[in-house]
């Protein structure tokens, strides 16, 4: 069958870092500066550069008028968020189903420009195609909730270039690879997918002239 009109737009990735000085490194209880090994360092980083991440992705949904999807992992994040971009609306998990609803539903239909949210609530199933600029307060090792929660934005029907902003720390050198590793795996894994679907179409089609013979 025709695949007329199912073209994805444009992706543009854009990856913004802070460093990591010694004051933040400190603060996060490393010895020094350099990228976090482990589990704990890494979410100590998370931890104790809220300010500058949040800052970071409030600045990027203010300085445009257009709307904006603003994804984040951490409660502190998502209220700090809330509190920085004074036209956002603020989806939780302690909302009630009510609040949620008419929250994306505005969001939506454009009545609210922002909309600030964890991927974990906002990322998966919901169509927002309406907007084409996202921004990850940060991020962790779960390639699951980027894809999915990119996919609210960067569809089919999509008419629009789809900006995605990455903040990332000089010491996510290791969850940046871990994700850039199950991206990679991912996309072998469909195009395998559609080879071994195109294989076995190829196969009925042959076994359908041979049985018309």
């Amino acid at each position: 069958y025709s695949d007329e009109g199912y073209d994805l737009p444009q992706l543009q990735l854009h990856e913004h870092i802070i460093d990591v000085d010694e004051r933040m490194s400190k603060q996060a209880g490393l010895l020094f500066a350099f990228e976090a090994a482990t589990l704990a360092d890494q979410r100590a980083v998370k931890r104790d550069t809220i300010t500058e991440r949040v800052e970071m992705a409030a600045r990027l949904a203010n300085d445009s008028p257009e709307q904006w999807l603003v994804f984040c992992d951490l409660n502190k994040e998502s209220k700090r968020l809330a509190m920085l971009i004074p036209d956002a609306v603020e989806v939780t998990g302690s909302d009630t189903v009510e609040h949620k609803e008419s929250s994306i539903i505005a969001f939506a239909t454009g009545e609210r420009r922002v909309l600030v949210s964890k991927s974990s609530i906002c990322g998966f199933g919901v169509n927002l195609q309406q907007c084409h600029n996202i921004v990850y307060a940060g991020s962790d090792h779960s390639y699951e909730k980027f894809h999915q929660s990119l996919r609210r934005c960067y569809r089919f029907g999509q008419e629009r270039p789809v900006n995605a902003h990455l903040i990332r720390t000089s010491a996510d050198g290791r969850v940046a690879h871990n994700l850039d590793r199950k991206r990679i795996e991912h996309e072998l894994m469909v195009k395998g997918m559609v080879k071994a679907v195109e294989a076995d179409i190829g196969r009925q089609r042959i076994d359908h002239v041979e049985n018309v013979r």
